[in-house]
């Protein structure tokens, strides 16, 4: 992935994203095909690795072992008008979060046991519900038929957040407040997360990407 320095994410602004929007796309190659799935993913820090599941009838729960996989996850994102700078002479551009993780897919054996990945992933997302209190091997085990579950062992993370970086803090700050405003819930949440870098880094001359 193309990523100027200026637009470079830490481990921590990494694990952060794909905890917060885990809703990935995972993407392969298989001989001369591509494959692309969109899937739930659970992010492990310690073990550094993302668990989830296909449909037993997903091309994607067929591929071998150990294939090589990509997964994006896909952070807020908004259209930058041009017209929100200090200077007339600019264009408008995209501000955008986003983290690649690659690495390679490991499947569970079909008789092994993985009601904890399946729970983990109703917690994260619905921890109120009763439900999960009540969820018995029995019951994960029939569940389990339908899917094929699996763990991403991750190899490399790569993180962009292109938030405006290159441009003064003065512009910074103005497309932020223009974002703040916005009836859109995504468009406000980037300019939070422009808010936070604003307190926490420098800008820097950086080409558009």
């Amino acid at each position: 992935m193309y990523t100027p320095a200026s637009f470079g994410m830490h481990d921590a602004e990494t694990f952060e994203l794909m905890r917060s929007y885990p809703f990935a796309t995972l993407c392969s190659v298989s001989n001369t095909d591509m494959l692309v799935s969109h899937v739930p993913l659970v992010f492990k820090e310690a073990s550094m690795t993302l668990h989830g599941h296909f449909a037993a009838a997903n091309p994607h729960a067929k591929i071998p072992e150990g294939s090589t996989v990509l997964a994006i996850f896909h952070g807020p994102h908004s259209y930058i008008s041009s017209g929100w700078y200090e200077e007339e002479r600019a264009v408008p551009t995209w501000n955008y979060q986003v983290v690649h993780a690659k690495g390679t897919i490991h499947f569970y054996e079909e008789n092994e046991l993985r009601d904890s990945d399946l729970k983990q992933l109703i917690l994260q997302h619905d921890p109120h519900l009763p439900l999960v209190d009540s969820l018995h091997e029995g019951w994960v085990q029939a569940m389990a038929r339908g899917i094929r579950g699996f763990y991403i062992s991750v190899k490399q993370l790569e993180g962009k957040s292109k938030l405006n970086q290159n441009r003064s803090l003065e512009d910074q700050r103005r497309v932020a407040q223009r974002l703040q405003h916005s009836n859109r819930e995504e468009e406000r949440e980037v300019a939070s997360r422009m808010d936070k870098n604003l307190k926490t880094r420098h800008p820097s001359d950086g080409a558009e990407g």
